[in-house]
């Protein structure tokens, strides 16, 4: 006989929005229901750069995590970017260093521990999402998940989230309409040794590296970005080309293509301008880095960070947007939820506020990036570069 729990909200995914979401509402007074189904709680997500704007570090402060996140090898940075034969635009302005390059590696176990800790979670480790349960109206009302040894729960709530990524499972099974901004690209990452060469399993408890600046080179007129992002004693190099530049026709062995590529483009370009040392890792490739926004869903149900809208990586704008989009969905729906039994629409309201809200805030952004991903050539024109340049010191 099948189980069923019963909650204020229902989190499928506990990676940086949807543990984040967990503790903002837990700090309310509402029991969560954290659905994960990788079986480790020291798992975390791969294909990044790591890099968070200023907001996104703000949050980590005030949650009394910055320190120890620098401490364990995170770094204080922000953003030198050089466009060929034109001038260096320096993000944030006056040379601020307020972004950090943290590694998902850290800071993914660090919001998970916390939001598992919090009072009125319960966590579901290794499930999956198997069905959802609709009521009389056909809202969704809960889920159904599973693990690998076939245990099969029951979790309802007025509200279920997804928070499982840009592939979201929620998503699918509830038949929601997505957008695809296709760019056209590929992205690859690959981690080297900095000048303090010092081992990985050496850099725990360690003095935090002093702030250093995150190097992006634009070239070929906006279709080729590398960049070069400092953490403490190691640096992620990463490499965005456009897909005809990569394993073109005849090509025999792709995996091969993307790491020559690689080599040959953004580290041989890096060693021009800076110090590195050995590589750790072979080159991590992203085949898919169109913008994906789902700006429709049903009752009962909201989306945040990359399953609601998963931006051309461009700016690196996800794990920012992750912190912000669980803040502004628990803004709007916890006192709701809270009292709900007064008035059962004003969940419903509050839901399409937040809907509205969101589209105010990150689809404008959001285009634009797709669309400067794709149009580098009017982006970097010297009229806008120039007075951008002069804006920003």
């Amino acid at each position: 006989m099948n189980t069923t729990l019963e909650f204020d909200v229902i989190v499928i995914g506990a990676s940086i929005a949807g543990c984040h979401l967990a503790t903002l509402l837990s700090d309310q007074g509402l029991s969560i229901a954290l659905v994960e189904r990788r079986e480790s709680p020291a798992s975390y997500k791969r294909m990044c750069s790591h890099l968070l704007h200023p907001g996104a570090v703000e949050c980590l402060r005030s949650m009394g995590l910055l320190e120890k996140l620098l401490q364990a090898g995170g770094q204080l940075t922000r953003l030198d970017i050089a466009i060929a034969a034109g001038p260096r635009l320096q993000y944030p302005p006056r040379k601020r260093y307020s972004m950090a390059n943290i590694e998902r590696r850290l800071i993914d176990p660090l919001i998970r521990e916390r939001a598992i800790n919090s009072p009125g979670v319960s966590y579901f480790q290794g499930f999956t999402l198997n069905e959802l349960l609709r009521n009389e109206h056909g809202d969704i009302a809960g889920v159904r998940i599973k693990n690998k040894q076939q245990q099969v729960l029951g979790l309802s709530a007025p509200l279920t989230v997804g928070a499982d990524g840009k592939q979201s499972s929620l998503a699918r099974l509830a038949n929601i309409r997505s957008i695809t901004h296709y760019n056209g690209r590929v992205a690859l990452f690959a981690y080297y040794n900095s000048q303090d060469t010092r081992l990985e399993n050496q850099l725990e408890n360690r003095p935090p590296a002093k702030p250093n600046a995150s190097k992006i080179w634009v070239l070929d007129k906006g279709q080729t970005y590398i960049a070069a992002f400092p953490n403490g004693a190691k640096t992620l190099v990463s490499c965005y080309l456009t897909e005809d530049k990569i394993g073109g026709k005849g090509t025999i062995n792709p995996k091969q293509s993307y790491e020559q590529q690689f080599l040959h483009t953004a580290e041989q370009h890096v060693k021009q301008h800076m110090s590195l040392g050995t590589r750790l890792t072979a080159p991590i490739v992203a085949k898919h880095t169109d913008t994906v926004y789902r700006p429709y869903t049903i009752q009962g149900m909201a989306l945040i960070g990359d399953a609601y809208l998963s931006a051309d990586p461009l700016t690196g704008i996800g794990c920012s947007w992750a912190f912000s989009s669980a803040e502004l969905l628990a803004k709007c729906v916890a006192k709701p939820l809270k009292n709900r039994t007064a008035n059962p629409k004003t969940l419903h309201q509050a839901l399409r506020c937040y809907r509205y809200q969101h589209r105010v805030r990150y689809q404008l952004p959001a285009y634009l990036m797709a669309h400067g991903s794709t149009q580098g050539r009017l982006f970097t024109h010297p009229a806008l570069t120039h007075p951008a340049a002069l804006l920003m010191r």
